[in-house]
């Protein structure tokens, strides 16, 4: 059953990379795609007898030299089993002396897979090594994506240095902020950046070390797909790849539906309404609702966050973390916290019916076990290897799954975007270190003319069982902690209204920033400055205010 499972997952991730990854670029200047020779006819004596004229042979330019005796790419297996696969394969022959290095980072911020030859015109693996420092340096302005790059190189004799030259290559802070850890073969992060190390076979087999690094032009794309398939190592990133995947392949289903003829009845919406502005975050929600009803229909979650799929995940994860029948439960306080070892099988149980199935089986397992309150408090601890890990765990999901933005988020290090007060905004007193929460509606957020006063509740720091957590940068240092906040428990006396003056120009109340700072703040109208922390996403914000009325 354990290798059953794990494989299972392994066969989830890929079919996730098979839906995801569509496109990839290779380079390499010995490329090639000549047909192997027609069989040869039987020599017939000329006309002319033996004076006939011996033609001399012809050869392409790029094949004199040293190239002849080269490892030659066979670029039509690698075409055609992309093909059948389901990939659209570019291959760059570059010229001698050609500068093609720009053109290949132009196509790799589109391309899913970048595959570099090593010794392009016996450059000693420069021209790769710049290539991919300058892929990871566009990726990073970009605030980074799933990146695979793969080597594949006939230079065995190199094998060793290969990876060492490539680290080297790219920048220092490009290291720090991916967090690269560099193997033998292969230099990865868990942010999503791969780069491999593989080899061509043509007849030659290396040792046991390396030949499972070994493969044919017509096995590389495959191999690729599963290279790639280890960037998404989660159940949830598996979802996030055929979620867009889905929502790309029904893209000209939902475009045919909004046909030019429809512009007449969304010009006759937008004149009836009574403020017509709203009208423009209208057009994108009826799409975004086209969308979500087309990935709704391919069953993505069913697949990949199902009963199945939970079952294959959690036996993956308690091999990973060294007993494939037991996990080890951590619970108690932090000083002095406690483990229960459960058997797989519960778990898997509890993950895919809920924690309420605990007592259909509490006889099964063994004595004594934590109470149910326990469970209930640290059921995460059982995939994270400690209690602080899965505290830490829960806090990065809470803010994934409830913050929309926050000073640290890739919208506001553009520098093009301010936040608005409104909403869900959270901001933080300087004089006295207090939270705030605006819980104004969205409706009386905008077209403001002069003055408004919004309303606030106060928060206060919880980590035990917090209402919201964010995101906070850490003091003096770069990046960012999470931290819990609830709402005060006295939340009717600790609520108060703050004065505002809206922007002329946007009808809306928005931050300023200091000059190269990133800090954000609001000033109210007497002065005082609000420090913005982060904003809610809607539905968080919405259930917090129900919550309070």
């Amino acid at each position: 059953m354990t290798a059953t499972n794990s494989s299972n997952f392994k066969d989830l991730r890929l079919r996730a990379a098979k839906m995801f990854a569509q496109s990839m670029v290779f380079v390499d200047d010995e490329a090639s795609q000549r047909v192997e020779s027609q069989p040869v006819s039987p020599l017939e004596r000329p006309e002319e007898g033996i004076n006939a004229k011996k033609v001399p042979d012809v050869q392409d330019e790029q094949d004199k030299g040293n190239n002849i005796e080269g490892y030659t790419f066979d670029a039509k297996s690698l075409i055609d089993r992309s093909m059948e696969l389901g990939l659209i394969c570019s291959v760059l022959r570059p010229e001698k002396g050609e500068d093609f290095k720009g053109r290949v980072v132009t196509a790799a911020s589109v391309a899913d897979i970048v595959c570099l030859d090593w010794e392009i015109y016996d450059d000693g693996g420069e021209a790769a090594s710049q290539i991919i420092a300058s892929i990871l340096q566009e990726d990073s302005k970009q605030n980074g994506r799933l990146r695979l790059i793969a080597i594949y190189t006939g230079d065995v004799t190199n094998k060793n240095i290969i990876m060492d030259q490539v680290y080297e290559a790219i920048p220092a802070e490009i290291k720090e902020k991916q967090e690269l850890n560099k193997e033998a073969f292969e230099i990865k992060s868990k942010s999503g950046v791969q780069i491999v190390c593989l080899f061509k076979k043509h007849g030659v087999r290396l040792e046991a070390t390396v030949e499972a690094h070994q493969v044919s032009e017509a096995e590389l794309p495959q191999r690729l797909q599963s290279e790639f398939s280890k960037l998404s190592e989660g159940l949830l990133s598996n979802t996030a790849l055929a979620t867009i995947a889905s929502i790309r392949n029904s893209t000209h289903h939902v475009l045919s539906k909004f046909a030019g003829q429809m512009d007449g009845p969304f010009f006759h919406h937008r004149a009836l309404i009574d403020n017509p502005e709203d009208a423009e975050e209208y057009a994108v929600n009826i799409i975004l609702s086209e969308l979500k009803g087309a990935v709704d229909k391919q069953q993505i979650g069913t697949d990949h966050t199902g009963s199945q799929a939970i079952s294959s995940r959690i036996q993956e994860l308690a091999e990973n973390l060294g007993d494939a029948e037991t996990l080890k439960f951590h619970y108690g306080n932090r000083e002095n916290p406690e483990t229960y070892d459960l058997d797989v099988k519960h778990a898997i149980r509890m993950a895919s019916g809920g924690l309420h199935l605990l007592s259909d089986f509490k006889n099964e397992l063994r004595n004594p076990p934590p109470r149910d309150s326990d469970f209930k408090n640290n059921f995460s601890s059982l995939f994270a290897g400690s209690l602080e890990k899965a505290r830490s765990h829960m806090h990065q999901f809470a803010a994934l799954t409830g913050v929309q933005t926050y000073p640290g988020s890739y919208l506001c290090q553009q520098g093009t975007w301010f936040p608005k007060l409104g909403l869900g905004s959270i901001v933080r007193e300087d004089e006295n270190e207090s939270y705030l929460l605006c819980l104004q509606a969205s409706c009386d957020s905008v077209r403001i003319k002069g003055e408004k006063y919004f309303l606030f509740v106060s928060l206060e720091e919880e980590e035990a069982d917090p209402d919201h957590v964010i995101p906070m940068q850490r003091d003096n240092t770069e990046g960012f902690d999470c931290i819990g906040l609830k709402i005060s428990s006295e939340s009717y006396r600790a609520t108060c209204t703050i004065r505002f003056t809206a922007s002329q120009e946007t009808k809306t109340v928005n931050a300023k920033n200091n000059a190269h700072e990133p800090d954000f703040y609001f000033e109210d109208t007497e002065g005082k400055k609000y420090l913005w922390v982060a904003d809610l996403k809607r539905r968080r914000a919405l259930r917090t205010a129900q919550n309070l009325g």
